[in-house]
């Protein structure tokens, strides 16, 4: 099974308008032509880099052999080091809500990347959905996954594992 996160159009808005208000600010200078280019040329080089490098959408894949996920450093989980495999009610309130981004993207209730928990502890969090999550637990690390086709994931990954409430 293959879910596909959508990236977030705000990246495309954000470098949009970073790009825009450049464009004014060098236009409005008042200097000499090769200059305004050159300030024009390089947001044009750091908005699209920012698109290349952060607007894509994020694949996660549930197989016979584990989850694994293409977003913020690729993350394999074997079904062997599954050790808890938990669904979690308004993840939002919950101790697995994940509070502080360490490295990755949040907008709205779309999470992707590492984040602090409520808990205290950090997690890999690819969550579309606010209402629920499954939680599971490898030796050391939580990943905290609630795609919008929940109930789909959750199926495929108690047929590898047991999900409990």
């Amino acid at each position: 099974m293959t879910i596909v996160f959508k990236a977030p159009l705000a990246i495309l808005i954000v470098a949009a308008a970073v790009f825009v208000v450049v464009v004014l600010a060098a236009l409005l200078r008042k200097d000499v032509l090769w200059r305004k280019l050159l300030s024009v040329g390089f947001a044009f080089l750091l908005c699209g880099g920012l698109i290349l490098w952060r607007y894509h959408d994020t694949k996660l894949v549930v197989d016979g052999q584990g989850i694994h996920a293409d977003t913020y450093g690729k993350v394999n989980i074997a079904w062997s080091d599954v050790a808890k495999a938990q669904l979690i009610a308004n993840i939002a309130a919950s101790p697995y809500g994940p509070t502080n981004k360490a490295w990755g993207l949040g907008i709205g209730s779309s999470k992707m990347g590492w984040f602090r928990l409520r808990n205290g502890s950090t997690a890999f969090v690819t969550v579309e959905n606010p209402e629920e999550a499954l939680m599971i637990q490898t030796g050391s690390t939580t990943y905290v996954f609630g795609p919008n086709d929940f109930q789909a994931f959750v199926d495929a990954v108690a047929a590898h594992v047991t999900v409990t409430k």
